[in-house]
């Protein structure tokens, strides 16, 4: 597994929720670059909890903000996204 996520540019969606930040620490352990989408900082997601948060690029912003998503895929070359905004 490890070989197929090496330096692919991931965005994970919700990434201050539980299932997220395990997801984070998984695919930041098997390699990939990791790009964050949180609408609202939390200082006590696992993320920060676990020090995860100084180890991926976290992105503030709108869901539901089409043109933003678009341009951040885009700008950014994201490769796969996982969406667990709620």
């Amino acid at each position: 597994m490890k070989e197929n996520w090496r330096n692919k540019k991931v965005l994970v969606t919700g990434v201050t929720g539980f299932v997220g930040g395990n997801l984070v620490v998984k695919l930041h352990n098997s390699g990939a670059t990791i790009f964050g989408l949180s609408r609202n900082e939390n200082p006590f997601c696992y993320l920060n909890q676990e020090g995860y948060n100084d180890k991926i690029q976290l992105i503030n912003g709108d869901l539901s903000d089409h043109q933003f998503l678009y341009n951040t895929i885009t700008e950014l070359q994201i490769e796969v996204v996982y969406h667990l905004a709620a």
